[in-house]
């Protein structure tokens, strides 16, 4: 059975965490019916609840999910801008040692 964070390629954040730069990036997370993922197309964020959508989801009740703020989320490293930060990282660190 597949469940979200257990992959050695993903980084968890809690729900309360997000902002608009994880839009547009795969996105899991483990619900009690199974595990779900997708891309993050929208969020709503307050003090009691997360709404999130999925990208690409017809149905409107398996693209939409209410989260408590602590629940934690799983993104995928190698997708989205984390290519680019680990990359700008890589290269931080040789010229740093080089200095």
């Amino acid at each position: 059975m597949h469940v979200a964070g257990k992959a050695s390629d993903e980084y968890p954040v809690s729900a309360r965490d997000l902002n608009q730069s994880f839009i547009g990036m795969t996105i899991g997370f483990n619900t009690p019916s199974g595990t779900v993922y997708g891309r993050l197309g929208a969020t709503k964020v307050n003090d009691e609840e997360i709404h999130v959508w999925l990208e690409g989801v017809s149905d409107p009740e398996a693209s939409h999910y209410v989260f408590t703020p602590t629940t934690r989320l799983f993104f995928a490293r190698t997708t989205g801008d984390w290519q680019l930060r680990e990359t700008v990282q890589q290269v931080l660190d040789v010229l740093r040692t080089r200095g």
